[in-house]
C-alpha cells in the first residue's frame, strides 16, 4: 500500500509526502514535494484522457451501491482494514481531533479514530456500506455523500483520511480538492492506494492468476484511470 500525506497551508496543500514502495519521480524528495505537485502530476493521481470519467463513475456507483457489505468485510475487509492505523498516524489523529473518513465503507478507519478519542464522521455514497457501518460502529456519525462533492462546510475538519477511494474515481483530483476545501489550515489529509502488483503481493497474486488464465475484462466494463 502507498500513502499520500498532505498538510494544508495557504492557498492549498503545500507539503506532500509519499510513503511506501511506489517509485518517486526523479529529483522529488519523499518528504518535501513541491507546492505545484498536483499541477505537475504524478503516477498516483495521474488523470488519463482516453476514458470517459462519467461512464467510469456510473459503473463504480452501480457496483458499490449494490455491493453486499458483509461479503466485502469477509474478503477484502481483512486487508483494507489494516491501513486504518497508518492513516490515522499520518494525520496525527488523537483525542479531540475532528476527523472526516471519506468513502468510509464498513467504517474501519472511523472506528479506530473513535477508539483514539477523536471525533470522526464517516461519509460514503453507498447505502449498503453505511448501513453496515452504522450497525457495527457505535457512537460515530455516518452520512451519505460523494467524495468529489463533500456535504460539509469549508475548513470544518482537523484531519481528512481516505482509504482506497482515489482508484475508484473518474476524477480523483476532485476528491483531493474537496479534502483540501473542508480541511482547516494546518490540518492534514492522508490517502491510501494499492501499490504496484510487484510490490503489493496480495493483489499481485490475483493479477498474475488472471494473466496466467488468459482472462480479460468483460467488454462492457468501461475504461478507467490507472489502478496503481
Amino acid at each position: 500500500t502507498t500513502f499520500l500525506v498532505c498538510t494544508k497551508g495557504p492557498p492549498q496543500f503545500d507539503k506532500l509526502g509519499v510513503t511506501g514502495s511506489s517509485p518517486v519521480p526523479p529529483g522529488w524528495p519523499r518528504d518535501a514535494w513541491p507546492r505545484d505537485a498536483f499541477a505537475r502530476g504524478f503516477s498516483i493521481l495521474q488523470v488519463m484522457t482516453e476514458y470517459d470519467p462519467d461512464a467510469f463513475d456510473a459503473f463504480e456507483e452501480a457496483g458499490w451501491t449494490t455491493k453486499e457489505a458483509t461479503a466485502y468485510h469477509g474478503l477484502l475487509g481483512r486487508v483494507t482494514s489494516q491501513v486504518a492505523e497508518p492513516l490515522l498516524d499520518a494525520v496525527n489523529a488523537r483525542r479531540g481531533t475532528r476527523l472526516l473518513d471519506v468513502a468510509t465503507g464498513p467504517g474501519y478507519v472511523a472506528a479506530k479514530a473513535a477508539e483514539r478519542g477523536a471525533d470522526p464522521i464517516g461519509v460514503d455514497f453507498s447505502d449498503t456500506m453505511l448501513a453496515y457501518a452504522r450497525a457495527h460502529v457505535a457512537g460515530v456519525e455516518f452520512v451519505h455523500g460523494d467524495a468529489t462533492a463533500l456535504p460539509f462546510e469549508d475548513e470544518s475538519f482537523d484531519a481528512v483520511v481516505a482509504a482506497f477511494v482515489l482508484l475508484h474515481l473518474g476524477t480523483p483530483e476532485r476528491a483531493v480538492e474537496q479534502a483540501a476545501r473542508v480541511l482547516r489550515s494546518g490540518g492534514r489529509a492522508a490517502f491510501s492506494v494499492w501499490d504496484e502488483p510487484a510490490q503489493g503481493r496480495w493483489i499481485g497474486i490475483f493479477f498474475e492468476a488472471f494473466v496466467a488464465a488468459g482472462a480479460h475484462p468483460p467488454a462492457d466494463v468501461p475504461a478507467g484511470p490507472n489502478f496503481f
